[in-house]
């Protein structure tokens, strides 16, 4: 049910940038929010595909809602999104191709990695990426990876109360 309203809620947005081309093409908060639905679709797209097994498109939904984020400037939602990803084929390390999968795994993977030391991800979410992501890493064998991101994310300082 949830990927069928998906599907109806998307060709509603397909149809709203077909009729109003200022919404795919401006740089104004009101393409933001058309982007920012379109995020929204893909992520529960990406979470019903999930639970019900469909690994693959998943990981194609919630890495078009990551690019969608990052092309919005919205960097904390991208890392939360990205760190949805790699978590779903565990024990697989990320950086490795596996047959017969065109998957961005690499990518998303090498984005976290970004994420825990970009400025402008929130410092609480940075600390917890780092620490997944290590978790993720200890999971396939990768021990040297895994310490040198715990000792990432126990660098980062905590965030202040005035950040958002």
């Amino acid at each position: 049910m949830a990927l069928r309203w998906a599907e109806q809620a998307r060709s509603l947005l397909d149809l709203a940038g077909r009729s109003h081309p200022r919404l795919a093409t401006a740089t104004d908060p009101l393409r933001s929010h058309f982007a920012v639905y379109r995020c929204y679709l893909h992520n529960v797209r990406g979470l019903a595909n999930r639970l019900h097994g469909r690994y693959e498109e998943a990981v194609m939904d919630y890495w078009a809602a990551a690019r969608l984020y990052r092309d919005i400037g919205a960097v904390n939602l991208e890392a939360m999104t990205l760190a949805h990803i790699i978590p779903i084929f565990p024990g697989v390390d990320p950086r490795w191709p596996v047959a017969g999968r065109t998957l961005p795994l690499a990518e998303a993977d090498a984005a976290l990695l970004r994420a825990t030391r970009d400025e402008r991800v929130h410092p609480q979410l940075r600390r917890a990426i780092a620490v997944s992501t290590a978790l993720l890493r200890a999971t396939y064998g990768d021990l040297r990876s895994a310490e040198e991101l715990l000792r990432r994310g126990a660098a980062i300082p905590l965030g202040q109360r005035k950040q958002r």
